[in-house]
């Protein structure tokens, strides 16, 4: 059974995991305690230690050496993702005392992405040491890296969530989705249909009445996709973690 979270928190040490970054990269533990400067007697009691810790194990021992296991890999890469953050801390704190510098996250849905990247441009020429990271990801999976702590800012949409209200969010500018048919089409000059019920989509084969409240998703033939309104807008909202 795997042990609580506030048990793998009160016995889980930062040199634990430098050992366990080390195991994935050398598999051998003489090596992997010379690099975090242990005896390999305090290396394999540490690694037990571990194990205890996760409540599993987290290697296997061949005549290679220690080979991670599927818990082990995924301990190992949560070790990394750890330091790396460590890492970007030291680096920020460094850049606030000296007052330059410094550290932002940013998430961006694919629409959205050259609204931040002009902003970004024009922050960095004002501070030319800040580093900046971009995830690039949907508005659904960016809310949950804000929720964990991941993002300190996205570009996305508050309306998918269900809680909207929990994120403080200020709208940059509408999108107009449209709709987008082959040149040939007969459809090409027609004119917006008026805001009625229902949209009729026609084919060779059957026709389809579409909700017009946005519960439909985009519907697509060879030739044509169909929204449920050519002038649809969807919000962007900036928001902060």
């Amino acid at each position: 059974m795997t042990p609580p979270l506030h048990s793998i928190v009160s016995r889980l040490h930062l040199k634990q995991l430098r050992l366990l970054v080390a195991l994935g990269e050398h598999g051998s533990l003489l090596k992997a305690s010379q690099q975090v400067a242990l005896t390999q007697p305090g290396a394999s009691k540490a690694l037990q230690e571990i194990e205890t810790t996760f409540g599993t194990p987290l290697f296997v021992r061949t005549n290679r050496g220690l080979e991670p296991n599927a818990v082990g890999h995924c301990v190992i890469r949560y070790a990394r993702l750890i330091q790396t953050d460590l890492a970007h801390l030291r680096d920020e704190i460094v850049g606030i005392m000296r007052g330059q510098g410094g550290r932002v996250a940013a998430g961006v849905i694919m629409g959205a992405v050259p609204l931040l990247t002009d902003a970004i441009s024009a922050l960095v020429a004002r501070q030319a040491d800040l580093s900046v990271e971009i995830v690039e990801d949907t508005s659904a999976a960016l809310l949950a890296q804000l929720d964990a702590g991941r993002l300190d800012l996205a570009i996305c949409r508050t309306t998918i969530s269900q809680a909207p209200q929990v994120y403080d969010s200020v709208k940059l500018q509408d999108e107009t989705l449209a709709v987008i048919a082959n040149v040939g089409h007969p459809l090409r000059h027609a004119t917006p249909a008026p805001p009625i019920a229902t949209l009729t989509k026609t084919s060779p084969h059957s026709q389809e009445q579409i909700p017009r409240d946005g519960s439909h998703d985009a519907q697509t033939t060879g030739e044509i996709a169909y929204y449920p309104h050519p002038s649809i807008a969807e919000q962007f909202e900036i928001i902060a973690a």
